[in-house]
């Protein structure tokens, strides 16, 4: 650890958007702190940032619990010359129709997708106003402004992170924090390809996502990587409480 250099922090980089953030930051030479429940992934982040001669440490931690990740964040930002930004990238998508969803699924949406969010923003906030202020990104999506058939109770999770955002920018803006968030559409990612694996015709369903983005293709990671590195650099420095839509127009 440095005392003088502050550190980044990415959740959910074991894989997906988190992974790819974590990586660009690495090359932008911070100090990335790895936090995610998935220890192996975690390791292989890590060690792809070694390989490229960054710097990162890898934290297993599950984002939904309070305790920890307060104890993780605190550890970091003392550990470190503060907390310069926080990237809230863990998600989840259970699907189904919502008059259908159980409430074990929907619980653990809402734990996921939005607990993790208000627990990690808080525990960031915390250290940012005790040491210096930062910036964070919340991943939210462009469900979060409309919903399909089957996608509605991720959708106001998605909704909700949005709206938290929004919450949090606002409340802290007289310390000099600022709190953003990106809405991508469908991205190429791990779960991308776990929905299409459960279709009959992965070809069509990979068309059919394409066919929905005026600009013809799925986001990458690296898109969406580079909204977020946008949002928490100094270049936006009087942007807060926006989205910005990594969308390739499907919104329009």
């Amino acid at each position: 650890m440095n005392p003088d250099i502050p550190i980044v922090i990415v959740t959910g980089s074991a894989s997906g958007i988190g992974r790819t953030t974590a990586i660009k930051y690495s090359e932008m030479g911070k100090h990335v702190a790895l936090v995610d429940i998935d220890k192996e992934g975690l390791e292989r982040t890590r060690k792809s940032i070694e390989l490229l001669g960054g710097s990162a440490q890898s934290f297993p931690c599950d984002v939904t619990d309070e305790a920890a990740i307060g104890s993780l964040f605190r550890e970091l930002a003392s550990g470190f010359g503060g907390i310069s930004s926080v990237v809230n990238c863990v998600g989840i998508e259970i699907t189904g129709p919502t008059h259908e969803m159980s409430f074990k699924d929907y619980d653990k949406l809402f734990s996921v997708n939005v607990r993790s969010v208000f627990i990690c923003c808080r525990a960031a906030i915390a250290e940012m106003i005790k040491r210096k202020p930062g910036s964070i990104v919340n991943i939210a999506s462009v469900a979060s402004f409309r919903t399909w058939p089957n996608d509605g109770v991720y959708s106001a999770t998605k909704a909700a992170v949005l709206s938290l955002t929004k919450a949090f920018a606002v409340d802290v803006a007289s310390y000099g924090i600022r709190v953003n968030a990106v809405a991508p559409a469908i991205v190429d990612t791990p779960m991308t390809d776990h929905a299409l694996s459960l279709e009959t015709d992965q070809e069509a369903g990979l068309a059919k996502r394409k066919a929905l983005h005026p600009l013809g293709r799925l986001a990458s990671t690296e898109d969406v990587a580079n909204a977020i590195v946008f949002l928490n650099s100094d270049q936006a420095a009087f942007i807060t409480g926006t989205c910005l839509n990594v969308d390739g127009g499907l919104l329009s």
